[in-house]
């Protein structure tokens, strides 16, 4: 069997310490900034169809750039959820099945893709899609509910209608969040869509130093945990000497081999 070529990115990956698609990984959350400056300055406040199209079109991209075809395991759960939304609408049988379908198909997807170590492919964004799309389905239940027994949360977070497929889209695949979260309600989403999420009497907020700021903290955290890795690797965690109790394990790095203490860990 033919080996691939060598790329610059494999290569890269390989003078950090990390595997190809953690590399990948990290850049589609880096490129998260551009695509929200560039939102920022040029289309916010704009027509809201335009952005959902948008968020959705960078997501999709995020997607195939990382797991190529496997990005359609997640527009498939996005088209059944809303076709169940549409159907069962904000009922408690709407809840049900789209909670059966999405953890379903989550499940099989990690049972046939899961190995013995943490994989980065199509069902690592999808189990952050899974979370988000039920509660989605929570939310517009909600919002069907008298609002007498909502509790304060669930006001906030409620949704009289069933959402477009594109809205849906927008909301699934927004680039900051797409990969590895966080998760938040459609509710916010809608609000920094349609400008409601502040007071239109104030000035638009600064947050292009504050989430540069955040994403500079994520960088050094990042930075101790990959240098620690060089000298105390995380897999041997996963090893029968650690398992079995043993007092140490030799590992080896490019300087050649190192022995861990148990204890150190």
């Amino acid at each position: 069997m033919v080996s691939a070529e060598p790329t610059i990115l494999s290569g890269l990956a390989a003078t950090l310490g990390c595997s190809e698609p953690a590399l990948k990984l990290l850049l589609s959350l880096v490129v998260g900034y551009p695509i929200a400056f560039f939102h920022r300055k040029t289309m916010y406040g704009k027509n809201a169809n335009l952005q959902h199209f948008f968020f959705m079109l960078c997501g999709v991209a995020i997607g195939v750039y990382n797991y190529k075809f496997g990005v359609g395991h997640s527009i498939a759960a996005v088209v059944t959820t809303y076709v169940l939304l549409k159907v069962f609408g904000g009922t408690t049988a709407g809840v049900v099945i789209c909670f059966l379908f999405n953890m379903g198909y989550l499940v099989i997807g990690y049972f046939y893709t899961g190995t013995e170590t943490y994989d980065i492919k199509w069902s690592m964004p999808h189990c952050v899609l899974t979370l988000r799309l039920i509660g989605l389905a929570f939310d517009v239940y909600d919002g069907h509910r008298s609002p007498e027994a909502l509790s304060k949360d669930q006001k906030i977070t409620a949704i009289n209608r069933v959402p477009s497929l594109l809205e849906i889209a927008g909301y699934t695949y927004f680039p900051a969040s797409y990969m590895v979260g966080p998760q938040f309600p459609m509710t916010r989403y809608l609000g920094m869509i349609n400008g409601t999420l502040k007071p239109k009497d104030q000035e638009k907020p600064a947050c292009m130093v504050p989430g540069l700021l955040r994403g500079l903290g994520g960088f050094v955290y990042l930075g101790i945990y990959q240098i620690g890795n060089i000298y105390y690797k995380d897999d041997y965690l996963l090893t029968e000497a650690f398992a079995s109790g043993a007092g140490s394990q030799v590992t080896r790095t490019e300087k050649g081999p190192r022995r861990v203490s148990r204890n150190l860990l």
